[in-house]
């Protein structure tokens, strides 16, 4: 009877991959047990790279789940959330995330907990077994961005010959952005980025353009676009209002 009060109460933090949206993914830690999670912290970190994850939090109840970008190194560039980045980063490393946690439960025993996640292989795993990986909801929004990019490349296809013309990438590349601009009344650069999957410095070129033919207006200076640190840019269409 003592031993099947303590399961009821037992928390148990456990250490995942999270699917965020089509190739995107985040470590997430997740109370799998049947009791709450009191006085929780946990440290994490990717091979000997420079930056510690760290977390706490006081209470974490069943089922309750908190995501963290996935990080290598201490400003936010380090951060790496697509499937490419993530295998690009740590094609020359083991790739294993460490993970340790304690709390204790709600009759004030203690718990700790200890994991390694290899991520390449992890994912590589979780792809080729997506249906596990993904929850109903997020199934769903895979189906609707692959559409989208399935729609993309058949307008790119009819329109771009593959001839290494770069001007004409980079007016759809424009393109692309403008629509996606227009289609939210107000958008972060950031938030450019994780919709158009464009890196920073495509996005900075293509905004300078946007902008000097007047169909779009930025908030801040072009500097603090190159500088996450001094903040985001909030991007608007021209014509909007």
């Amino acid at each position: 009877m003592r031993k099947n009060r303590e399961a009821e109460f037992k928390p148990v933090l456990k250490a995942t991959l999270v699917h965020r949206a089509v190739s995107y993914y985040d470590f997430a830690i997740v109370n799998t047990g049947k009791g709450a999670a009191h006085d929780v912290h946990a440290e994490w970190s990717v091979d000997d790279f420079p930056h510690t994850g760290s977390w706490s939090i006081p209470h974490l109840a069943p089922e309750e789940r908190h995501r963290f970008a996935i990080q290598l190194e201490e400003d936010r560039q380090g951060h790496i959330r697509t499937e490419g980045e993530i295998e690009e980063a740590l094609s020359d490393h083991p790739g294993v995330l460490h993970y340790e946690a304690g709390c204790t439960d709600a009759l004030g025993n203690p718990h700790s907990f200890e994991e390694d996640i290899p991520l390449v292989e992890t994912l590589k795993g979780r792809f080729e077994n997506v249906t596990e990986l993904l929850e109903k909801d997020e199934r769903k929004e895979m189906r609707k961005e692959l559409k989208k990019i399935r729609k993309s490349l058949k307008k790119v296809g009819k329109e771009i010959e593959l001839d290494g013309n770069d001007g004409l990438i980079r007016a759809k590349m424009s393109e692309e952005v403008l629509d996606t601009v227009e289609a939210n009344s107000e958008v972060s650069v950031q938030e450019l980025h994780d919709l158009t999957g464009f890196s920073r410095g495509d996005l900075n070129g293509i905004l300078r353009r946007l902008e000097n033919a007047n169909k779009i207006d930025i908030e801040s200076e072009y500097e603090r676009l190159s500088h996450p640190e001094a903040g985001d840019a909030t991007i608007r269409s021209a014509t909007a209002g």
